[in-house]
């Protein structure tokens, strides 16, 4: 199948490598690459390959015969051209290494593996989360089930090539390889998920292809970041199944070289240390941005208000010349009431609203509430009488 289809690029897992073909990133110096392949993850290095555990008591491997000794563990090196990890393959398979820390591999009877390419994405549902997402560049996408991905992104890429998807099945052991490497690195408080699916492929000249589809979720907080990953194998129709349950199961058992393990751990705890000083930046920065904009709205809202305030107050004043205009016209009327009716004005100097009083007293008093008294002794305070200090007492003003 033609590589275009594979529609990936992104460098796997939370240390940033593809670990079976891709570590683009710079790591620290690892001290001498074991001559010998790993045990299991995490496991100290062994003298020798571990034997092939799919290998049966007639020495058939999938139904096919092959020998215990035919099959190597082929070293995969990084950019740096340290090992990282050890892929069980048939001594005939050759593994061919790319400057990029990608491979390739090359078998017999036309049967070969492109390099895996990859695309990974971010998300959060927290709003300044997201932005020091996109501030930091990221591909902005939630995350979709792989199933999904397959049937809208890789069918519709496969069909313009020709190629029609013949079925698509979980791929178990390549998924628990994945998932037990993430589980030995370093405790970040990730939450990190793999999800493998394999699927198959023929054009209409009977052309076969199978490919490897990796999903890698990673979640921490509000934050998620998230990538697939496509590796493709061609093979001729005869050759095609054998080749492609051989390659599985060289995914599923491959052995990681716990010195370059232990590298990545050291580098991904750098890379979450540098990552958490520039997150808390671009939070800090998101959070600034978020409040000036506040602060705008909140201007702007000020501003009107003034306005507002400015035309009431223009509106208070003529009114208020209004009712002083009244109060002249009537106060000759309202004085010679109040005098029928033994009554007599006193204002609140706080407030400026004038009541009418029962007359007969020098001073009067108002407790706010609607409530007051008259005194003839002027020294007479009652905010200092504990009887009645309990509230906001006002000396009126008397006089008309």
């Amino acid at each position: 199948m033609p590589k275009q289809i594979i529609i990936i690029s992104f460098a796997m897992l939370t240390a940033g490598c593809l670990v079976l073909g891709a570590c683009s990133k710079k790591s620290p110096p690892v001290s001498g690459d074991a001559a010998a392949p790993a045990k299991g993850v995490g496991d100290a290095s062994v003298d020798a390959p571990p034997t092939l555990k799919n290998l049966n008591a007639d020495g058939n491997l999938f139904g096919h015969a092959t020998k215990a000794a035919e099959i190597e563990y082929k070293p995969l090196r990084d950019k740096k051209g340290k090992v990282s990890s050890y892929l069980p393959l048939p001594a005939d398979w050759r593994v061919i290494p790319e400057s990029d820390g990608h491979y390739t591999i090359v078998a017999p009877n036309n049967v070969h593996v492109n390099k895996t390419d990859s695309v990974h994405y971010s998300y959060a549902n927290n709003q300044f989360a997201l932005q020091s997402l996109q501030l930091a560049g990221a591909q902005i996408a939630p995350v979709q089930p792989l199933e999904r991905i397959v049937d809208q992104a890789l069918v519709p890429a496969a069909k313009s090539q020709g190629y029609v998807l013949l079925r698509k099945y979980p791929l178990p052991g390549v998924q628990k390889f994945w998932q037990t490497f993430a589980n030995s690195m370093p405790r970040t408080g990730n939450r990190t998920k793999y999800l493998a699916m394999g699927t198959d492929w023929k054009d209409a000249k009977g052309n076969r292809a199978f490919i490897v589809v990796l999903q890698n979720i990673i979640r921490k907080g509000p934050m998620v970041i998230w990538s697939v990953s496509t590796t493709e194998l061609e093979a001729p129709a005869t050759q095609f199944d054998h080749a492609k349950e051989v390659y599985i199961h060289g995914l599923a058992n491959t052995r990681m070289n716990p010195a370059w393990q232990r590298a990545q751990g050291y580098k991904l705890m750098q890379s979450i240390r540098r990552d958490q000083l520039e997150s808390q930046a671009r939070m800090r920065a998101s959070a600034w941005a978020h409040q000036q904009e506040m602060n705008d709205i909140a201007a702007a809202g000020a501003n009107a208000r003034a306005i507002g305030k400015s035309n009431s107050d223009a509106l208070d004043r003529s009114y208020a010349s209004y009712e002083r205009r009244q109060k002249m016209n009537d106060v000759g009327h309202a004085k010679t009431i109040d005098m029928i009716g033994e009554r007599t004005t006193v204002s609140n100097p706080v407030t400026g609203k004038q009541f009418k009083v029962n007359s007969g007293y020098k001073y009067y008093w108002g407790d706010g509430q609607g409530g007051y008294f008259g005194t003839d002794d002027p020294l007479y305070d009652p905010r200092t009488d504990p009887n009645l200090n309990k509230r906001d007492w006002v000396k009126f003003e008397t006089g008309n």
